[in-house]
């Protein structure tokens, strides 16, 4: 039985940005380092990793994280920059990290995460409601579409060896969350790492091995990406993808990274030197991508990938990446093994203050 969590909105700082300039005039700032290592855990008392990133426009920004390694017991991570300064949501009784946030319809928020974590959060009435899954098994990805058709996927990576049952994929049709149906066989032999799509029916689903599972509608596919000249390659551990228009982008990676495109007909691997692995990517609506992990990694229109050398040099990980309708990109993450640092860069049309406490 689902129940609601009221929220508690904190403030953490009044802090106001220059006005932007008229949208012809606005120009893209240089990358900014926002904050990194212990900042939020020391100043702010936010201790933990940032692992993804959504917003609405420049000015509704969210970020969700939180300390599973560092402190397991303590209330999950959830920012949001309004343009004018940083608040946190905090989740009465609610522990765990958050793994993946998502917008749905009509000013609605999901966030996914351990133990079979998913909360819907109208940001008109200001309730959040923890949903009821099936079992508590780790969640990596959510999806949604509409209040009737939201998908959420993970999976016990540690648990995906001898063809035992490790990943899951589940489905929300308004009242229950179900697995659906006709998935094509041993797909829970595999763990899912995230749900992305050009639309309700053009829905992508990627994980460990290289594993990429269509849904066109009315049917499942098991799709397996090939080499520019159609030939085999060795499978990939595919962590993120994004949608947007008819080119869709999946990136991961083990001792190198990985990216693989989709251009409305097969999944291509792309052959990118000195690429290192990567953790979240984000398709602009021209054709340009960027991509994070060590680095900072762009697409331009003609489909080439090169190394963003102007992005700031992290000392730990970008797990997720959002570009904002004005253009400006936001990078979150930190140490993703302790879950002890955080970071946020960002590069846009104005500079992002530090969140500071509220004052007392």
């Amino acid at each position: 039985m689902r129940h609601t969590i009221l929220p508690l909105l904190l403030t953490l700082t009044a802090l106001t940005v220059p006005a932007c300039t008229s949208a012809p005039e606005a120009q893209i700032q240089a990358w900014e380092m926002v904050f990194d290592g212990d900042y939020l855990a020391k100043e702010v008392g936010i201790p933990g990793a940032l692992l993804s990133v959504w917003g609405s426009s420049e000015n509704d920004i969210w970020m969700v994280g939180g300390a599973q390694e560092a402190s397991p017991t303590s209330a999950p991570t959830i920012l949001n920059w309004d343009g004018a300064g940083w608040h946190r949501l905090i989740l009465p009784k609610v522990v765990g990290t958050l793994w993946w946030i998502a917008g749905g319809e009509k000013d609605v928020l999901w966030m996914a995460g351990t133990d079979g974590l998913v909360i819907r959060w109208s940001k008109v009435d200001q309730v959040f409601t923890r949903q009821t899954i099936p079992t508590k098994t780790q969640l990596w990805g959510i999806q949604a579409f509409s209040e009737t058709d939201v998908w959420a996927v993970g999976g016990e990576a540690a648990d995906c060896h001898d063809n035992l049952a490790c990943g899951v994929i589940w489905h929300f049709d308004g009242s229950y969350w179900t697995a659906p149906k006709d998935l094509p066989a041993g797909w829970n032999t595999t763990a899912w790492f995230k749900v992305f799509a050009r639309g309700p029916k053009d829905l992508f689903i990627c994980g460990m091995n290289g594993h990429i599972l269509h849904w066109d509608g009315s049917k499942w596919a098991d799709e397996v990406p090939v080499a520019a000249d159609g030939s085999a390659i060795a499978p990939a551990k595919l962590l993120t993808g994004n949608c947007n228009g008819g080119l869709c982008v999946a990136v991961g990676g083990d001792a190198t990274g990985v990216i693989v495109e989709h251009d409305g007909t097969k999944w291509t691997r792309k052959t990118v030197p000195g690429l290192d692995p990567l953790n979240g990517v984000f398709v602009n609506a021209d054709g340009s991508a960027i991509s994070v992990g060590y680095s900072v990694w762009r697409r331009a229109t003609d489909g080439t990938w090169s190394n963003d050398v102007a992005a700031p040099l992290a000392t730990q990980q970008f797990h997720a990446v959002f570009v904002d309708p004005t253009g400006g990109a936001w990078a979150v993450g930190g140490d993703l093994f302790s879950f002890k640092t955080s970071q946020l860069a960002h590069i846009g049309t104005t500079a992002i203050p530090k969140p500071v406490p509220a004052a007392k």
